[in-house]
């Protein structure tokens, strides 16, 4: 029992090791990259971007109104019932800027994408894609990995700021239909509970889990030997 604890401990560090080296090589490509090539992989980019971030808004708008109506409605109307209404911007902040936008942003971002960018990969290993740009003397990591991972970075960004603006503003129109509140009132208590720190934290949480999103969706891609079916999470 001790021996198979043991290989599950070193394989996971292992696999560590190996994310952390395909970033360290991946890194080095955004100072060392080539001049050649750069048309390509600006292509690349923007074509991530829009499949991770304009493809995901339908559904990014829908369960972020839902939310914010959720919790916004019920916030203030139980806070309305011991007159603490003041504290929803708080509330909003604690629950949606800081923690469950970047969050739910990051479940969608890996069940829509996540799993599209191991599978295309994992396509192109199976087919030689890879080993045709090596051959002819294309770093795949400057073509492939790169681009995906700057891509999902941006829109997994951009996608949290604005799952941010749609849940909170949603909440706000459909509290102040269905209790009255005033919706001056609301947006200045947001307003008042919002720090920089708050904005940081929201950031680095949303560049971190595009990060690691890209990182082990190529990484997973690029493991594939025969069949894209051997892609695990």
């Amino acid at each position: 029992m001790f021996s198979l604890v043991g290989k599950k401990i070193f394989s996971f560090f292992g696999y560590l090791t190996d994310l952390f080296f395909l970033l360290y090589l991946t890194g080095k490509i955004f100072f060392l990259a080539p001049l050649q090539g750069r048309r390509i992989v600006r292509k690349i980019t923007l074509n991530q971007i829009i499949f991770t971030g304009i493809d995901a808004l339908p559904i990014v708008s829908i369960i972020a109104l839902s939310l914010g109506v959720i919790v916004i409605v019920q916030a203030v109307r139980q806070l309305s019932k011991v007159g603490a209404v003041n504290l929803i911007g708080k509330i909003l902040v604690v629950a949606i800027v800081r923690e469950l936008s970047p969050l739910l942003t990051a479940f969608l971002v890996i069940s829509r994408s996540g799993s599209a960018i191991a599978t295309e990969i994992g396509t192109m290993r199976i087919s030689d894609e890879i080993d045709v740009l090596e051959v002819m003397g294309i770093n795949p990591l400057h073509m492939i990995i790169f681009p995906r991972i700057i891509g999902c970075l941006a829109a997994m960004f951009c996608l949290t700021l604005y799952f941010n603006f749609v849940s909170i503003l949603g909440g706000f129109i459909v509290s102040a239909l269905l209790i009255k509140t005033s919706l001056y009132n609301l947006f200045n208590s947001l307003i008042s509970a919002l720090s920089i720190q708050d904005i940081f934290i929201c950031i680095s949480k949303s560049l971190s889990f595009g990060l690691i999103i890209s990182l082990i969706s190529c990484y997973h891609g690029l493991s594939v030997k025969v069949s894209p079916t051997e892609i695990q999470f």
